[in-house]
């Protein structure tokens, strides 16, 4: 027997009801890393698996929210199928979807051609960054020009309509 055999068999311990001292030793050691995923397990079935039931239950009722559902069977479907609204909107999923496969191989090429050392990548990673610096530092520059105690324009419209008499300093 291989060395990863072993090591394979060894690492699963066999849960049969007889082999209990192995399935305690198993509890011991993964059970609290059970133990911490039982809550994200429950989320994700109390809001996600049990929302897509309810969707699957309604799609062959009629439900208008106050009178009581009424069991349509397929006409939903077949309603939906002769939809022109459904498959417009169905149509630009999917191509809106599509763009995932332009977009992902462009991040990538991007990200190697910034991480390479290559001439003119710091302009290309000032680009990048441009995006992020630029609204804050805009905002800033605009509210130091309303809130300038000497001539900014809020202390300016505030003395013009006789609201104070001397600029704040802000």
């Amino acid at each position: 027997m291989s060395k990863l055999a072993a090591e394979s068999e060894l690492a699963v311990p066999s849960l049969n009801p007889g082999n209990r001292r192995s399935f305690k030793r198993f509890l011991r050691k993964y059970g609290p890393a059970y133990l911490m995923l039982l809550l994200p397990v429950c989320f994700f079935a109390v809001f996600s698996l049990y929302p897509i039931g309810w969707a699957l239950k309604y799609v062959f009722y009629y439900y208008d929210g106050v009178r009581p559902e009424r069991f349509t069977g397929l006409a939903n479907l077949h309603r939906l199928m002769e939809d022109q609204i459904y498959w417009s909107s169905l149509w630009k999923q999917g191509l809106f979807s599509l763009k995932i496969f332009i977009e992902l191989p462009l991040a990538f090429v991007l990200a190697l051609f910034l991480y390479s050392r290559l001439r003119g990548r710091n302009i290309f990673r000032a680009m990048f960054v441009m995006p992020y610096i630029l609204p804050g530092s805009t905002m800033a520059l605009v509210m130091y020009i309303l809130l300038n105690p000497y001539n900014g324009g809020l202390n300016q419209l505030l003395l013009k309509l006789h609201l104070i008499d001397q600029p704040i300093q802000f």
